[in-house]
């Protein structure tokens, strides 16, 4: 007769629930590394976990290797109590050993402190959290602060409410009547743990400005300060700056703490782009505590920034977008300032980035103050000496058709920047209302041919123009204009109240879409970024969000990457040039009918197409945005050919 073997091999009696022979294998080599980092016995080890399940033997080797790592020296005091903890602790959880693993202490202690908790799983989690604030903040031999929470007439408000005096405990970890203190506050109703996150949060920032703390530095008047914004400020410094090992000077501390008053919600975001402007490769500030003039420059900036300025502030905006870093520090861009007027910076930008281009930097000054409404200066010296790269095409020479584009973009950049002086030329060149193309430029050929002509006829000292012949001229007068290829001059009475009435409707169906408080958060960015265009695909990219998640939860997975609070990342990144692009990976579906790429997906594309776009804008001054739509008819053509063409279904109301 046939005996059925069972699946599993008896090692020293009954091993539990696990009668494998990988575990009994595991079994035995805890037992000879206990026996010999204890120094025991290989059969008192064996007596002592005759029975022990899987858990048990998990915990039993925490023990024995806690005590290797921080008791070995200590023999006679430990050994007996990892017998006792090992008997006491008869049903061990993950927390258990996470906590013998973080807290480096005695076993004696590691003893009393489990002997305090019990098996209250919340008890337990308060002293995990306690250990690894304690490990990092290198403090990991202080498990008395552990035991003095535990023994507290408040043990159970700490207990309950860990992260309301995580900030104090962290803050004054080193204090040895921290306890006592904080007993105290609680006592007397003086305890506000939202002051201490502040601070916690200050002095955490600092600490990683500069390894040692300034004299000026201040945490209570910053707290008294404090706000969200002047909070992103700090990390915006700490961020975009390099770490100083010594203590700053009072100094630069002073101009820190202005800048730091004078933040606000309003500011706090073009400030942020400003230091990280200064924050490039090429560029980044390597002496953070000795330069008071650097940061003194900076605060000056910011003062210019803040006075209302709105061509300073559009200036800086379009030089920290594109990130071209024609600056080494703040100073230069104050004196531009104040020997160039803010709204010529502004409205002729483009010829500010072409006299930075083609410019040498020792005559750029002069070429800036007297010459920046007229495109393409110093290009005939730029053609002249390098006319070898020119030659083999290392870098690119305008055309003559954009050097004549420029002119004209140029000449409508001067009626706008003459528009409240020059009233009479507003009035014969403002586009049509119907936004057509405009008819008839012949008949201002006469007022038209005089700005070109003057732009020709008064180049600057020590800089040639590109001289423009009257042939060109003749054709440029013969062309059509077309309104979408110059910048509008005049703007629209009605323009405004038009964009409150789509950004109302955008809000009211972005409000049937999200939660209350996600809907608040957002709101103002909704508002902010309100086009036509994207409000129409505003339902679109809801409708994408909505059948992922239906398509995932089908297949049983529930942790949706897609949610709809990603709806304003994709619908902010909307525009002109990648519309089409957009649009087609929205609506592009599998065979089963599910959506072939997620709104995340569709985002982070977007990204890694606006990385490339930068780089092209960076190696090439001449980089426009029809070359941006091109890049994005390519990808969308690559996508086509990859994946076919949109099928075009019945129109669903996805609204």
């Amino acid at each position: 007769m046939k005996i059925n073997q069972q699946q599993s091999i008896n090692f020293n009696g009954r091993i539990g629930n696990f009668k494998t022979q990988k575990f009994a294998k595991r079994l035995n080599y805890v037992r000879e590394e206990a026996s010999s980092i204890l120094g025991r016995d290989y059969s008192e080890v064996l007596l002592l976990t005759k029975g022990a399940n899987e858990k048990r033997i998990n915990f039993f080797q925490d023990l024995v290797e806690a005590y290797n790592a921080n008791n070995f020296y200590h023999k006679e005091e430990n050994i007996n109590v990892i017998d006792l903890l090992y008997k006491n602790i008869k049903f061990p959880k993950n927390i258990h050993s996470e906590i013998v693993k973080t807290l480096k202490t005695s076993m004696q202690k590691l003893s009393e402190i489990f002997g305090k908790t019990g098996e209250d799983v919340k008890s337990l989690k308060f002293v995990k959290n306690v250990s690894v604030l304690l490990d990092n903040n290198k403090q990991n031999d202080k498990s008395d602060l552990v035991l003095d929470l535990l023994n507290s007439k408040n043990k159970d408000f700490y207990v309950n409410n860990f992260d309301k005096i995580k900030s104090y405990l962290a803050l004054n970890i080193k204090d040895k009547n921290v306890v006592r203190n904080l007993d105290s506050l609680i006592n007397n109703n003086g305890y506000d743990y939202k002051i201490y996150d502040k601070k916690l949060e200050i002095s955490n920032i600092y600490k990683n400005i500069t390894e040692r703390q300034s004299d000026n530095f201040n945490v209570d008047g910053l707290v008294l300060n404090y706000s969200k914004s002047r909070s992103k400020f700090l990390k915006a410094l700490q961020q975009n700056f390099y770490h100083s090992p010594i203590q700053i000077e009072p100094e630069v501390g002073d101009e820190i703490n202005k800048m730091y008053d004078s933040t606000n919600d309003k500011n706090v975001k073009i400030r942020s782009r400003v230091m990280k402007y200064f924050s490039s490769p090429y560029t980044r500030y390597k002496k953070f505590n000795e330069d008071v003039k650097f940061f003194s420059e900076l605060n000056k900036l910011f003062n210019s920034l803040d006075s209302g300025d709105k061509y300073l502030n559009n200036f800086i905006k379009k030089l920290t977008e594109k990130r071209n870093h024609y600056f080494e520090s703040p100073m230069e861009i104050n004196n531009l300032a104040e020997n160039v007027s803010p709204k010529k910076l502004d409205i002729f930008y483009k010829n500010f980035e072409k006299i930075m281009y083609y410019v040498p930097k020792e005559s750029r000054d002069a070429a800036l103050k007297k010459g920046i409404e007229k495109p393409y200066i110093g290009l005939n010296r730029y053609k002249k000496e390098r006319k070898e790269d020119i030659k083999y095409k290392f870098v690119k020479y305008p055309s003559v058709f954009k050097r004549v584009y420029a002119n004209v973009e140029n000449f409508f950049n001067k009626l706008k920047y003459n528009l409240t002086s020059e009233p009479q030329l507003v009035k014969n060149f403002r586009p049509e209302k119907s936004g057509k193309v405009i008819e008839n430029i012949e008949k201002n050929e006469n007022v038209f041919e005089e700005v070109i002509k003057k732009d020709i006829a008064k180049p600057i000292i020590d800089e040639n123009f590109v001289k423009i012949s009257d042939e060109i001229v003749d054709n440029v007068k013969q062309e059509e204009v077309k309104t979408d290829d110059v910048i509008k001059i005049s703007k629209k009475l009605d323009k405004k109240l038009k964009k409150e009435l789509l950004a109302n409707d955008i809000l009211g169906f972005a409000k049937q879409k999200l939660g209350v408080k996600t809907f608040e958060n957002q709101r103002e960015a909704f508002v902010e970024n309100a086009t036509k265009m994207r409000y129409e695909m505003l339902p679109e990219i809801f409708a994408s969000i909505m059948d992922t998640r239906k398509a995932d939860r089908a297949v049983g997975k529930y942790r949706i990457n897609s949610s709809n609070k990603d709806a304003l990342k994709l619908y902010t990144m909307v525009n002109g040039n990648n519309k089409k692009f957009v649009n087609y990976l929205l609506k592009k579906r599998n065979v089963d009918g599910s959506r072939m790429f997620e709104v995340k997906e569709i985002i982070t594309t977007l990204e890694n197409a606006e990385k490339q776009i930068q780089k092209q804008k960076q190696n090439n001054p001449e980089y426009r945005a029809k070359d941006v739509r091109k890049y994005y008819n390519h990808l969308l053509e690559s996508k086509i050919q990859q994946y076919g063409k949109v099928t075009r279904n019945k129109a669903s109301k996805t609204r």
